[in-house]
């Protein structure tokens, strides 16, 4: 190595060194600087303060759990059934596809957290936003395996089934309320009833 070509290797070393330690220097005056303002601010403020940056340090720092995916992964189990213990509803978009995507995570039944992505406009998403899933809620989802679409013919589609778990699946299924069906709706009115001949007999045996 030339002489100029080290002076200049030492040059950039400590430029960098001392663009590190302006850093470190920059960082501690904002720390004392917080640390002042924090000295101002009343006790009830103060907590305020420290919950919410609590919150925001633990939901940044918060990470998926595994992704289910059982139509990649054959180790992955075909159907989970569990609890679902939250709900992101609309994450992305995705770089790939451009679309949203809805973020299960449950809680299964063998001690196992998923997540379960929901891509917009697929069959799990739909049937997610039809039956209004929440939190709290225990449902079961089996992947079917990949159907030809109906509504673009030639291609396929990865079918999922998702159903809530009621408390009382194996009582009788709840009353059909008849009243609420046919709001709106005249009732038929009975046909009358056929005249009858005049030397017709009253008397009939039944």
């Amino acid at each position: 190595m030339s002489d100029a070509a080290g002076e200049r290797e030492q040059l950039q070393e400590r430029l960098a060194e001392l663009e590190r330690t302006e850093h470190e220097q920059a960082l501690e005056k904002q720390r004392q600087e917080q640390a002042e303002r924090e000295q101002q601010l009343d006790p009830v403020t103060l907590k305020q303060k420290q919950e919410i940056e609590k919150r925001a340090n633990a939901a940044l720092d918060r990470e998926y759990p595994p992704s289910w995916q059982p139509q990649k992964n054959s180790d992955h189990p075909t159907q989970i059934a569990g609890l679902v213990l939250r709900i992101d509803p609309r994450v992305g978009p995705s770089k790939d596809f451009g679309t949203y995507s809805a973020v299960i995570e449950v809680q299964a039944t063998d001690g196992r957290t998923w997540t379960v992505w929901a891509n917009e406009g697929g069959a799990l998403y739909q049937q997610l936003v039809r039956l209004r899933i929440q939190p709290g809620e225990v449902i079961g989802i089996r992947y079917q395996g990949k159907k030809p679409s109906q509504r673009n013919p030639g291609q396929d589609y990865q079918d999922f089934r998702l159903v809530r778990v009621e408390d009382d699946a194996d009582g009788p299924a709840p009353p059909v309320d008849y009243d609420q069906l046919t709001q709106g709706q005249e009732t038929p009115a009975l046909p009358p009833p056929p005249e009858r001949p005049a030397d017709a007999d009253d008397d009939i045996p039944f």
